[in-house]
C-alpha cells in the first residue's frame, strides 16, 4: 500500500479487480501496468539523461496456481485495447466494401484504365494495408521468435504478447519445439526499443526497431523458464516476476466484491490516446517523449548506488541472476513511472506532441522506484525458495551430511534435510536441495559412484561461498 498513492487510479482499479479476483494486490498492479502499456508504449516511450530513447512498454511473468480467475482478470485488464481495435477493424473492412462498391459501379460504366478507376483501386490497397496492419495489433497469445517478425513487418516494429497461458512464454523462448538455437533478438530488443536486422531464407525478416510488451499470467514454472532461457543472453532481467502466495482456502464467494463498470469505464477512458495510434500507423518517430527531472535522476542514480553495494561477492544480491536482474533497474523505474503517470493522469492533460519538457510528476518515478525494489526483493526470495540461489548455511547442511554418513542417494539426502533449519522454512525444499546437491557435484565437491549415489570428493574442500 506504500508503493502506490492510495488516491492513484492505478490503486483504486488494482485494489477493485485484486478484490473482485481473489487474487493479491501486487499481482493484480503488475498486471494492469503491464496490460496498459501495451498500449501505451506504442505511444509514449521515455528519454535517458544522455538523449537515448527507450521503450515504456513492460515485459512482465506472473504466477498462480489453476483456478485463479486468470482468464478472467486478463480479459477486464486488455478489454479497452481489443475494443478499440475491433472497432478500428469494423470501420476499415466497411470503408473496403464502400470502396469496392463504387469500383464496382465505375466499371460498368468506364475504362478498368479509367483514372478514377486506379484512384480507387490505390486506395482499396492503401486501406487494406491499414486493416492488416491493425489486425496486427491485437494481442498476440501464442507465437514463435520467427512468427513474431512477420508481425513487426507488418505493423512497422510493433507487438504485443499477452496470454493467461504459459504456452505463450514457451511458444517464445523456443521450449515447445525443441529448439538448439536461441532465437532471442526480437525480445531481447523489444524492451528497449533497439533495432534488430534480420535476413531469413524463405520467409520475410525484419530490419528496424522494435517495441513490445509481453505479459504473461500463468501457471507455476513460468518464471522458471524464463531464467532457464535467460543463460547470459540478458533475456530474464527484462522481466518484471511475481510470484505472490495465492488466496485459494480463503476466498468469500458469497460477499465477493462486485465488478464496479463505473471504474472500469473509467479505465477505457483513459486509454483514449491509443485512438491516435490506431488512426494513424504506428511510426516510432511519431513517438512522444517523456522525461525524468535532474533532481529525480539524482534520487535513481543514489538508488542504483545503495543496489550497488549489495552486488559485491558475499552480499545479498552477489548471485549472477539477481545481478542481472538489478542492472536492469533503471530502465525499469523508467517504464514504471511512465505508466503510472499516463494511467493515471488526466487524459486532456496528456502530452500530444514532442514541443514541452514532458516530465513525469516525482511522486511517480518515487513509487516506480518503491515498486522496483520490491520486486527485486520478491525475485531474490523466489530464486531462494527454489534453490536458484544457495545460502551458505544450505550448503554447509548438505556437506554436513557426508561427514557423518557414507554415500547418500539423491532421495536419502532430501529426507534427511528438508526437515530441518534452513530447508524447512522454504516453499519447494527438496527442489532447493536437489538444486544445492547438483551445484556441490557441479564444482566436484560431491561425486558419484558407480551405482548412482554420492560422496564426498576425497581431495581437500574448498568453500564455495
Amino acid at each position: 500500500s506504500s508503493i502506490v498513492s492510495p488516491q492513484s487510479r492505478a490503486k483504486r482499479i488494482a485494489t477493485h479487480l485484486a478484490k473482485v479476483c481473489h487474487l493479491p494486490f501486487d499481482a493484480v498492479l503488475l498486471l494492469l501496468l503491464g496490460s496498459f502499456s501495451a498500449m501505451a508504449g506504442k505511444r509514449y516511450r521515455c528519454v535517458y539523461e544522455d538523449g537515448k530513447k527507450t521503450a515504456i512498454g513492460l515485459y512482465v511473468v506472473v504466477e498462480q496456481p489453476s483456478g485463479t480467475s486468470k482468464t478472467r482478470l486478463q480479459s477486464m485488464l486488455i478489454e479497452p485495447m481489443m475494443k478499440k481495435i475491433r472497432e478500428k477493424i469494423k470501420v476499415l473492412r466497411s470503408m473496403i466494401s464502400e470502396a469496392e462498391n463504387e469500383l464496382t459501379e465505375l466499371l460498368e460504366v468506364s475504362d478498368k484504365f479509367d483514372s478514377s478507376a486506379k484512384l480507387l483501386r490505390r486506395k482499396i490497397r492503401s486501406l487494406k494495408k491499414e486493416l492488416d496492419s491493425v489486425e496486427n495489433l491485437m494481442p498476440i497469445t501464442n507465437a514463435t521468435p520467427e512468427a513474431l517478425e512477420v508481425t513487426l513487418n507488418r505493423t512497422n516494429g510493433t507487438f504485443s504478447a499477452i496470454s493467461s497461458e504459459k504456452g505463450l512464454i514457451y511458444s517464445m523462448l523456443g521450449f515447445s519445439y525443441g529448439r538448439k538455437a536461441q532465437n532471442h533478438d526480437v525480445l531481447l530488443n523489444g524492451r528497449e526499443g533497439g533495432e534488430i536486422k534480420s535476413n531469413r531464407v524463405g520467409r520475410e525478416g525484419y530490419s528496424g526497431p522494435v517495441y513490445a510488451t509481453v505479459v504473461c499470467f500463468a501457471q507455476e514454472d513460468t518464471v522458471l523458464k524464463v531464467i532457464e532461457a535467460s543463460g547470459v543472453s540478458g533475456l530474464s532481467e527484462r522481466f518484471l516476476v511475481n510470484v505472490d502466495l495465492d488466496l485459494i482456502g480463503s476466498r468469500d464467494y458469497v460477499n465477493a466484491e462486485k465488478p464496479d463498470f463505473t471504474l472500469l469505464d473509467e479505465y477505457e477512458r483513459q486509454c483514449s490516446f491509443f485512438d491516435d495510434v490506431l488512426d494513424t500507423r504506428f511510426d516510432p518517430d511519431m513517438m512522444i517523449d517523456l522525461r525524468v527531472s535532474k533532481q529525480d535522476w539524482l534520487i535513481i542514480h543514489h538508488t542504483e548506488n545503495e543496489l550497488e553495494r549489495k552486488l559485491i561477492a558475499g552480499q545479498i544480491y552477489s548471485n549472477p541472476i539477481m545481478r542481472r536482474f538489478v542492472s536492469k533497474a533503471r530502465m525499469q523505474i523508467m517504464g514504471l513511472a511512465s505508466d503510472l503517470y499516463l494511467l493515471d493522469s488526466d487524459p486532456s492533460l496528456l502530452p500530444t506532441d514532442n514541443q514541452g519538457d514532458n516530465l513525469i510528476p516525482s511522486e511517480y518515478v518515487m513509487s516506480a522506484i518503491y515498486m522496483m525494489q520490491n520486486l527485486i526483493d520478491s525475485l531474490y526470495c523466489f530464486c531462494v525458495n527454489n534453490g536458484l540461489i544457495n545460502s551458505s548455511d544450505q550448503l554447509k547442511v548438505v556437506y554436513d551430511l557426508f561427514s557423518k554418513h557414507g554415500a547418500l542417494t539423491m532421495h536419502e539426502i532430501k529426507k534427511k534435510c528438508e526437515g530441518v533449519k534452513p530447508f524447512k522454512e522454504l516453499d519447494a525444499p527438496r527442489k532447493t536441495i536437489e538444486g544445492i546437491v547438483n551445484f556441490l557435484e557441479q564444482n566436484h565437491v560431491l561425486i558419484k559412484t558407480e551405482d548412482d549415489a554420492l560422496i564426498k570428493n576425497p581431495e581437500p574442500y574448498r568453500p564455495l561461498i
